[in-house]
Protein backbone atom coordinates (compact mmCIF):
# COMPACT_ATOMS: atom_id res chain seq x y z
CA UNK A 1 0.00 0.00 0.00
CA UNK A 2 2.73 2.24 0.77
CA UNK A 3 4.77 1.60 -2.42
CA UNK A 4 1.34 2.39 -4.31
CA UNK A 5 0.55 5.33 -2.39
CA UNK A 6 4.36 6.77 -3.55
CA UNK A 7 3.33 5.86 -7.19
CA UNK A 8 0.08 7.82 -6.84
CA UNK A 9 1.73 10.96 -5.33
CA UNK A 10 4.64 11.05 -7.62
CA UNK A 11 2.27 10.67 -10.24
CA UNK A 12 0.18 13.64 -9.17
CA UNK A 13 3.36 15.33 -8.47
CA UNK A 14 4.65 15.22 -11.94
CA UNK A 15 1.34 15.81 -13.50
CA UNK A 16 1.11 18.95 -11.48
CA UNK A 17 4.51 20.37 -12.19
CA UNK A 18 4.57 19.76 -15.65
CA UNK A 19 1.29 21.82 -15.79
CA UNK A 20 2.31 24.32 -14.04
CA UNK A 21 5.57 24.85 -16.08
CA UNK A 22 3.42 24.43 -19.45
CA UNK A 23 1.14 27.82 -17.96
CA UNK A 24 4.49 29.40 -16.91
CA UNK A 25 5.66 28.96 -20.43
CA UNK A 26 2.44 30.16 -22.22
CA UNK A 27 2.22 33.06 -20.43
CA UNK A 28 6.01 33.95 -20.92
CA UNK A 29 6.04 33.50 -24.60
CA UNK A 30 2.48 34.45 -24.97
CA UNK A 31 1.49 31.81 -26.86
CA UNK A 32 -0.66 28.59 -26.50
CA UNK A 33 1.69 27.00 -28.61
CA UNK A 34 4.25 28.09 -27.63
CA UNK A 35 4.00 26.50 -23.88
CA UNK A 36 3.40 22.96 -25.85
CA UNK A 37 6.73 23.45 -27.57
CA UNK A 38 9.10 24.51 -24.89
CA UNK A 39 7.81 21.61 -22.73
CA UNK A 40 8.20 19.21 -25.10
CA UNK A 41 12.09 18.88 -24.25
CA UNK A 42 10.96 18.01 -20.57
CA UNK A 43 8.15 15.39 -21.59
CA UNK A 44 11.27 13.73 -23.51
CA UNK A 45 13.10 14.24 -20.34
CA UNK A 46 10.82 12.50 -17.65
CA UNK A 47 10.23 9.61 -20.31
CA UNK A 48 13.68 9.06 -20.73
CA UNK A 49 15.01 8.89 -17.51
CA UNK A 50 12.22 7.04 -16.15
CA UNK A 51 12.44 4.18 -19.07
CA UNK A 52 16.13 4.49 -18.00
CA UNK A 53 15.08 3.90 -14.47
CA UNK A 54 12.42 0.55 -15.89
CA UNK A 55 15.16 -0.95 -18.02
CA UNK A 56 17.77 -0.75 -15.19
CA UNK A 57 15.23 -1.85 -12.49
CA UNK A 58 15.78 1.11 -10.56
CA UNK A 59 12.98 0.69 -8.04
CA UNK A 60 10.83 3.87 -7.00
CA UNK A 61 12.40 4.90 -3.62
CA UNK A 62 11.37 8.56 -1.64
CA UNK A 63 15.20 9.48 -3.04
CA UNK A 64 14.18 8.43 -6.54
CA UNK A 65 11.03 9.86 -6.70
CA UNK A 66 12.52 13.41 -6.28
CA UNK A 67 13.95 13.12 -10.00
CA UNK A 68 10.72 13.87 -11.60
CA UNK A 69 11.05 17.56 -9.67
CA UNK A 70 14.24 17.63 -10.68
CA UNK A 71 14.72 16.94 -14.40
CA UNK A 72 11.62 19.10 -15.02
CA UNK A 73 12.99 22.24 -13.05
CA UNK A 74 16.12 21.62 -14.73
CA UNK A 75 14.46 20.78 -18.05
CA UNK A 76 12.35 24.42 -17.98
CA UNK A 77 15.84 26.09 -17.30
CA UNK A 78 17.43 24.89 -19.66
CA UNK A 79 14.59 25.36 -22.21
CA UNK A 80 14.25 28.90 -20.99
CA UNK A 81 17.59 30.29 -21.65
CA UNK A 82 17.64 28.87 -25.19
CA UNK A 83 14.52 30.12 -26.30
CA UNK A 84 15.44 33.46 -24.36
CA UNK A 85 18.81 33.89 -26.32
CA UNK A 86 17.24 32.40 -29.66
CA UNK A 87 14.80 35.07 -29.55
CA UNK A 88 17.22 37.86 -29.38
CA UNK A 89 18.89 36.20 -32.30
CA UNK A 90 15.91 36.69 -34.42
CA UNK A 91 15.42 39.85 -32.89
CA UNK A 92 18.68 41.23 -34.36
CA UNK A 93 17.60 40.10 -38.15
CA UNK A 94 17.93 37.05 -40.04
CA UNK A 95 15.77 33.44 -40.27
CA UNK A 96 15.11 30.87 -38.32
CA UNK A 97 17.99 28.86 -39.28
CA UNK A 98 20.72 31.11 -39.02
CA UNK A 99 19.40 32.38 -35.43
CA UNK A 100 19.52 29.02 -34.04
CA UNK A 101 23.09 28.60 -35.61
CA UNK A 102 24.27 31.35 -33.55
CA UNK A 103 22.59 30.25 -30.30
CA UNK A 104 24.02 26.57 -30.29
CA UNK A 105 27.63 27.89 -29.94
CA UNK A 106 27.01 30.74 -27.55
CA UNK A 107 24.09 29.84 -24.90
CA UNK A 108 24.08 26.54 -26.08
CA UNK A 109 27.81 25.69 -24.83
CA UNK A 110 26.22 27.82 -21.51
CA UNK A 111 23.64 25.20 -21.04
CA UNK A 112 26.38 21.77 -21.57
CA UNK A 113 28.85 23.44 -19.49
CA UNK A 114 26.37 23.57 -16.76
CA UNK A 115 24.60 20.53 -17.18
CA UNK A 116 28.05 18.90 -17.09
CA UNK A 117 29.15 20.57 -14.31
CA UNK A 118 25.97 19.69 -12.08
CA UNK A 119 26.71 16.50 -13.35
CA UNK A 120 30.48 15.32 -12.25
CA UNK A 121 28.81 17.62 -8.75
CA UNK A 122 26.21 14.89 -8.13
CA UNK A 123 28.22 11.76 -9.65
CA UNK A 124 30.21 12.39 -6.34
CA UNK A 125 27.29 10.67 -4.55
CA UNK A 126 28.17 7.19 -6.28
CA UNK A 127 31.06 7.17 -3.64
CA UNK A 128 28.75 6.63 -0.85
CA UNK A 129 28.09 3.59 0.84
CA UNK A 130 24.64 3.84 0.73
CA UNK A 131 22.88 2.80 -2.48
CA UNK A 132 19.89 5.39 -2.40
CA UNK A 133 22.18 7.68 -2.25
CA UNK A 134 24.39 5.86 -5.28
CA UNK A 135 21.16 5.84 -7.18
CA UNK A 136 20.28 9.32 -7.00
CA UNK A 137 23.81 10.95 -8.02
CA UNK A 138 23.70 9.13 -10.53
CA UNK A 139 20.07 9.74 -12.11
CA UNK A 140 20.20 13.42 -11.22
CA UNK A 141 24.06 13.29 -13.46
CA UNK A 142 21.80 11.24 -16.34
CA UNK A 143 19.01 14.12 -16.12
CA UNK A 144 21.18 16.82 -16.65
CA UNK A 145 22.45 15.54 -19.33
CA UNK A 146 19.57 14.50 -20.64
CA UNK A 147 17.68 18.17 -20.08
CA UNK A 148 20.36 19.75 -22.17
CA UNK A 149 20.40 17.22 -24.71
CA UNK A 150 16.78 17.58 -25.67
CA UNK A 151 17.03 21.75 -25.00
CA UNK A 152 19.41 21.55 -27.79
CA UNK A 153 18.13 19.18 -30.39
CA UNK A 154 14.60 19.13 -29.75
CA UNK A 155 13.70 22.81 -29.61
CA UNK A 156 16.24 23.55 -32.72
CA UNK A 157 14.23 20.16 -34.31
CA UNK A 158 10.31 21.68 -33.39
CA UNK A 159 11.52 25.44 -34.67
CA UNK A 160 12.97 24.53 -37.68
CA UNK A 161 9.93 22.44 -38.58
CA UNK A 162 7.20 24.23 -37.76
CA UNK A 163 8.37 27.67 -37.63
CA UNK A 164 6.54 29.31 -34.56
CA UNK A 165 5.13 33.20 -35.00
CA UNK A 166 5.79 33.45 -31.23
CA UNK A 167 9.45 33.36 -31.26
CA UNK A 168 9.26 36.62 -33.34
CA UNK A 169 6.43 38.06 -31.18
CA UNK A 170 8.40 39.98 -28.66
CA UNK A 171 11.52 39.01 -29.63
CA UNK A 172 13.68 41.20 -27.28
CA UNK A 173 15.92 44.22 -29.22
CA UNK A 174 19.65 43.84 -29.28
CA UNK A 175 21.10 46.52 -27.49
CA UNK A 176 23.39 48.93 -29.53
CA UNK A 177 27.05 49.33 -28.60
Amino acid sequence: KFDQALIATMIHSILLSVLVIFALLTLQLRSVVGGVMASAPIWINLVTTFGVMVALHVPLDNSTMMIAGIATGIGVGYTIQFIARLKHELAAGGDLSAAIAATIPTTGRAILINSLAVAAGFLVLVLSEMTPQKRFGSLVAMTMIFSAVSALTLLPAIFLKFKPAFLRSGAEKRPSV
